[in-house]
């Protein structure tokens, strides 16, 4: 979606993106495990009509890219998830001290929303009292987040067959779905 490459019709060959962000935003892109992490920066236009920075974190460890060599680095719960991300979050504004006075957003998609309010909140609970580092969190942003599905999903079938996403049958299958989620 945002990258400097998409997919070409053909399904085998990268092209490059024309709507790619990093012709107009910076993008820091770390990748990191339980241990370490490493920071890499995206190429950007050298005279951004204004300044974005982004980073990208793989989450929890095990998913995407990050990877453990441990089983206990593993998280079980977003008590664990947040503590980690913290940890990353210090890490990083200790190596990068320049980021310290830049308004901090956090935002994610989907399961990020159960991720988003866990790391906001651990923010909020360090910045206070004291931290090594402050952390200069402004606001917080979740898309299409799957907070609590036996709520948010419920009745999808009638959504979408009122939106033409799907037929009779197709709610009647939903529905069946549905009545498992409640059980």
């Amino acid at each position: 979606e945002m990258g400097p490459y998409q997919v070409a019709p053909d399904g085998k060959t990268l092209v490059p993106n024309p709507y790619t962000w990093n012709k107009e935003y910076s993008l820091v892109r770390p990748h990191f495990t339980v241990a370490h992490f490493a920071l890499t920066e995206a190429l950007s236009n050298p005279e951004p009509k204004f300044c974005v920075e982004q980073v990208f974190v793989d989450n929890p460890v095990g998913a995407g890219w990050s990877y453990t060599q441990k089983v206990d680095g593993f998280v079980k719960n977003e008590v664990d998830v947040a503590r980690n991300l913290y940890a990353l979050l210090e890490q990083f504004f200790t190596v990068y001290t320049d980021y310290r006075s830049v308004d901090f957003y956090i935002a994610g998609e989907s399961y990020a929303g159960h991720y988003v309010p866990a790391i906001s909140h651990e923010i909020y609970v360090r910045n206070r009292n004291n931290p090594k580092v402050f952390i200069n969190m402004k606001g917080i942003s979740i898309g299409d987040g799957s907070i609590d599905p036996q709520i948010q999903f419920n009745h999808m079938g009638e959504l979408w067959f009122r939106t033409g996403l799907a037929d009779l049958k197709e709610v009647k299958l939903i529905n069946q779905y549905e009545r498992r989620f409640e059980e």
